[in-house]
């Protein structure tokens, strides 16, 4: 009985086929951004860089990129600004988290 195609999980099948495939293209593409931003900090002679929600850090000792990332960028991106002002919990958290300077 395990024979007989079933249409519905066919397409589920195909589906996640499809997005494995579209998740090793980016991770491949981003390997390629990586590369590039490790020549262009050594380049600039740069430790740390910060930028749209991503912080790249060279590791001592080896030449790798550690890359993080905030979830404040997502948030910021798919929110508009209000004229409102910060939200009660704001104002705080950013005065605890004011540390944006980058070394280098």
């Amino acid at each position: 009985m395990e024979d007989v195609a079933i249409v519905p999980l066919n397409k589920v099948c195909q589906s996640i086929a499809e997005t494995r495939e579209a998740i090793n293209d980016l991770k491949a593409e981003e390997a390629g951004y990586e590369q590039t931003a490790l020549s262009l900090m050594r380049r600039n002679e740069r430790t740390t860089y910060q930028h749209a929600g991503v912080t790249l850090v060279r590791v001592p000792g080896e030449e790798k990129l550690q890359v993080k990332t905030t979830r404040e960028r997502s948030a910021t991106a798919e929110a508009p600004p209000t004229d409102a002002g910060p939200a009660p919990g704001d104002v705080a958290e950013s005065a605890a988290n004011d540390d944006t300077s980058v070394e280098g």
